[in-house]
């Protein structure tokens, strides 16, 4: 599968990948807590916990383990919700150290859309309103591993 990603440092950071499944497939795929936590991140063996309330202004969260020990989690809230087109959302990274100590990125938005694709799905991903550039290359690289492992998991389900 490929995955084609905006250049590093851009804004916004635009991820596209043709997926094997059809759109109400995949938007299941995204908005199902069973479902995202087989799929998401850069190693879905690291989520704990996934909780989505598939509402606009509903809250979603997901809890991992971060690979130096820490506790990460990922949060938001819904602001477009359509059914197999469109599904939109606020974004939060959060992460707290063994010390305890918390860091949050600011707040940013993601804005998802499902386009068929003859017997697929061409997914576009635009992730906007990073601060850094640091940031929005980390972003990228996440979510181009996450549309592999989401690509995997189609095609295993």
């Amino acid at each position: 599968m490929e995955v084609l990603v905006s250049a590093p440092g851009e804004t916004p950071v635009i991820v596209e990948a043709i997926l094997p499944a059809s759109p109400d497939r995949l938007f299941r795929a995204w908005t199902d807590p069973a479902e995202l936590k087989q799929w998401f991140g850069a190693d879905p063996s690291w989520i704990q916990k996934v909780e989505i309330d598939l509402r606009v202004g509903g809250h979603w969260k997901i809890e991992m383990f971060g690979p130096n020990g820490s506790i990460e989690w990922l949060d938001g809230h819904y602001t477009v919700i359509e059914p197999v087109k469109r599904l939109a959302f606020t974004w939060q990274h959060n992460s707290r150290n063994q010390a305890g100590q918390q860091q949050s990125t600011p707040l940013s938005e993601v804005n998802l859309q499902f386009r068929v694709h003859g017997q697929a799905t061409r997914l576009i991903l635009e992730h906007r309103a990073i601060a850094s550039e640091g940031g929005r290359i980390g972003v990228r690289d996440g979510w181009s591993k996450s549309m592999r492992h989401l690509a995997a998991y189609l095609r295993s389900s």
